[in-house]
């Protein structure tokens, strides 16, 4: 629909840059590059030029759609980028997981007199916590808080908390929910139970489960994500008898090795369970 309103309206010669934006919004959300590179030309053929805004659109546009060369070529070209389009464009190398690009980009922005905004940091967080860049993520933060004056968010704690769950820190990650002044929202406490899931942490897994479905009874994800803790549990108690009795009777079973190692992945003394 948005479409054939941005056609309808160009026709018309009202505000054309204000409906191709809102066309890229929704080849962006519909994932349609080929759309939109079409819509793209018809604007340019009206005789519209590409402007910070409209550059970000289509920036953000190639981004979702995997055409990240694309898209920072898009991003060097724009005539005036502005907070905006520095965060989209780390935010999509995020996603893709280029971390160092993304702290290539987060030092040129601020060189060039361009500091972050709440967002930015969020974009930043979350590449740290995908790459498991723990002290980079924890300095990040501070900084944010000290240096920047930006009071943290709930998106910010989901963040921290996630890069504390992802690097097997529980603990660290269970104090910070405590000590936090903020209302754990459904998002926190799913961060923490994906953290619980990763580490195969039952005792943490049950309690911050209990909370999630008193807030929000009728998401399924945290009882997926209990279950999964369960599985993983209940299959290496089983895999840890089992290896026992194998050395009672003098048996080495194929890979143990690499399943031992997986045991220790999940727990740091797993032969506490036999």
């Amino acid at each position: 629909m948005c479409m054939y309103t941005y056609r309808y309206i160009t026709a018309g010669g009202d505000d054309r840059e204000a409906m191709f934006l809102c066309m890229l919004d929704a080849c962006t959300l519909c994932l349609d590059l080929g759309r939109g590179e079409q819509e793209l030309h018809g604007f340019l053929e009206y005789g519209s030029e590409i402007d910070s805004v409209t550059g970000t659109a289509l920036i953000n546009l190639y981004g979702k759609c995997g055409r990240l060369d694309d898209a920072k070529t898009m991003f060097y070209k724009l005539p005036d980028r502005g907070l905006v389009s520095w965060t989209v464009i780390i935010a999509l190398c995020a996603q893709h997981g280029e971390c160092l690009v993304v702290f290539n980009l987060f030092h040129q922005m601020q060189q060039l007199g361009i500091y972050p905004d709440d967002l930015t940091f969020i974009c930043m967080l979350y590449a740290c916590s995908h790459a498991g860049l723990i002290d980079e993520g924890q300095y990040l933060f501070l900084c944010m808080v000290h240096e920047h004056n930006i009071t943290p968010s709930i998106d910010h704690y989901v963040c921290i908390v996630d890069l504390l769950g992802r690097a097997g820190c529980l603990d660290e990650a269970n104090m910070l929910m405590h000590n936090l002044s903020l209302q754990p929202t459904s998002e926190l406490l799913m961060a923490f139970l994906g953290a619980c899931r990763y580490k195969g942490d039952v005792q943490h897994g049950e309690n911050y489960a209990n909370k999630m479905f008193r807030i929000d009874p009728t998401n399924a994800a945290p009882y997926v994500i209990l279950s999964n803790i369960y599985s993983c549990w209940s299959w290496c108690r089983i895999f840890i008898q089992s290896v026992k009795l194998f050395s009672l009777w003098g048996i080495a079973p194929i890979g143990s090795e690499s399943l031992h190692l997986r045991l220790w992945l999940c727990w740091e003394e797993p032969w506490e369970l036999i």
